[in-house]
């Protein structure tokens, strides 16, 4: 039997802890497509034999060659691809069993994907989590991206720039690299966004980038790493006014709750303030606030030494909605169903 998972079911062997290690051989995977699907008894034998197919849900998008040979097949769900792929399209995943890549994958999922779906994608693709049903928050952590911005530029350009690869590559420019969580990704494409795109224009924000400061209270000087969740460094009025630069953090009650966390807060926040960083701290209630998120960012702003911006009543209003608009999209993207324009599978 040879099969290639494509879609829905390819992200789900994608999330899987397996394939990271499989990744790695990528370049090395053949990329042709088989021209029909398995039979039902073939595809049957491969689900109850293959570990790696275990706890996919729902039917299995196959990739064929050729629409012939996209036959009825239980279990199964065609998607037809004639054009060449390069290397690095696909990945082994088992015998008789390739996978598409996460290169390939959003461009395959981008007809049926809103864009908010799209940049929700990649972030899980070249950032730092997984969506996991069953692990804590839902969620696993990676020690490094699937993907990375520059590599879906030369893969499109290896493609030959196919369809959907404009749209493609201009999310890839918007998406959040190294969102180690979904709030994080939102947070960044929230701040980050255009004005006119329902963001807070502030082009220069970073995810997780490594800080270096000076560890308080140590009998010999020493120093520390730190990475806030939304860095964006001061320039202007900021810098000249001694600040280095405002750090956000996404405050999820899970993980800052406890007397550890409470405490480890604490002293992180100390540091940041000794080094010349503004620290601010959000959680999900004033996330999820227009008016609060306004004021908040606004200050973030202030801090970093941003200019401020005189703006028409009409015009603040009209960013104001669209601010509304593109927070209850983003809010309403689903990781795990993308329900928006379809089927998926």
């Amino acid at each position: 039997m040879d099969i290639v998972i494509s879609h829905m079911a390819a992200l789900q062997v994608i999330r899987q802890p397996y394939f990271t290690r499989r990744l790695a051989t990528a370049e090395l995977c053949p990329t042709d497509i088989p021209d029909r699907l398995p039979s039902a008894s073939e595809l049957n034998e491969a689900r109850e034999t293959l570990g790696q197919l275990n706890g996919i849900e729902g039917e299995l998008g196959l990739l064929v060659s050729d629409k012939r040979g996209a036959h009825a097949c239980d279990g199964a769900r065609p998607h037809v691809l004639s054009s060449r792929l390069p290397a690095g399209s696909l990945v082994q995943v088992a015998p008789g069993v390739r996978c598409v890549s996460p290169l390939l994958l959003p461009l395959l999922m981008a007809p049926n994907l809103s864009e908010e779906e799209m940049l929700m994608l990649l972030s899980e693709l070249i950032g730092l989590f997984s969506v996991a049903n069953g692990a804590r928050k839902g969620l696993v952590q990676r020690d490094r991206p699937m993907a990375s911005p520059e590599a879906f530029g030369y893969f499109l350009s290896a493609m030959g720039r196919p369809m959907w690869s404009a749209k493609l590559e201009r999310l890839v420019g918007m998406a959040p690299a190294r969102a180690a969580s979904p709030p994080e990704a939102q947070l960044y494409l929230r701040a980050s966004g255009k004005f006119a795109r329902g963001g807070y224009g502030i082009s220069s924000a970073s995810l997780n980038d490594p800080v270096e400061l000076a560890e308080l209270g140590g009998d010999a000087p020493t120093t520390r790493i730190r990475k806030p969740d939304l860095l964006v460094s001061a320039t202007g009025k900021g810098a000249a006014a001694g600040v280095r630069g405002a750090c956000l953090d996404y405050m999820g009650a899970e993980w800052h709750s406890s007397a550890l966390a409470i405490k480890n807060d604490a002293l992180r926040r100390n540091e940041l303030l000794a080094a010349g960083y503004v620290p601010f701290e959000i959680f999900s209630e004033q996330f999820d606030s227009i008016d609060y998120m306004d004021d908040l960012m606004a200050s973030v702003r202030d801090v970093a030494g941003l200019p401020r911006r005189r703006m028409t009543r009409a015009r603040a209003a009209s960013e104001r909605d669209a601010r509304e608009e593109f927070w209850a999209r983003l809010r309403a993207v689903d990781m795990q169903a993308w329900t928006s324009r379809g089927d998926l599978r």
